[in-house]
């Protein structure tokens, strides 16, 4: 954990009060978080120190990392955070994460057929006044 942001510990910690923790931390928060709301209790800052939980992030540890080798961060986020995981040995947490790899894919060309396809200067046309009475006392 990281009391400043930095590229590594980039995520904000909902249980490590004012830091910031890896990309590996804050999956594993998210799904204790989604594990928690389904037994309907909460989570205490550093609940990775009580026993009942020490057993799981250890677990969810190896299966982070296995998971970062394949798929990208984010896509492991917002499939969590999305389909509310609360176990990542879940039998349908790899399709999630392809259908968002797939998703991320598609935002990425999009931002750069965007960067590639701006206009560098929009022209509009001239205004063209019509001549009235009101016009002519003015010139």
């Amino acid at each position: 954990m990281s009391k400043i942001q930095t590229d590594k510990s980039r995520y904000p910690s909902r249980y490590s009060p004012g830091g910031f923790v890896t990309a590996t931390q804050y999956i594993i928060e998210l799904t204790c978080e989604n594990q928690a709301r389904y037994r309907k209790t909460e989570l205490p800052a550093k609940f990775w120190n009580l026993p009942e939980w020490n057993n799981t992030f250890k677990r969810y540890l190896r299966q982070v990392q296995a998971l970062l080798k394949k798929y990208d961060e984010r896509a492991i986020i917002r499939a969590i955070q999305k389909n509310k995981i609360c176990t990542l040995f879940s039998p349908v947490l790899q399709d999630r994460i392809k259908a968002e790899v797939k998703l991320l894919e598609g935002i990425e060309k999009v931002k750069e057929f965007a960067k590639l396809h701006r206009p560098t200067e929009i022209i509009l046309p001239e205004k063209t006044v019509e001549k009235n009475k009101l016009s002519m006392l003015d010139e």
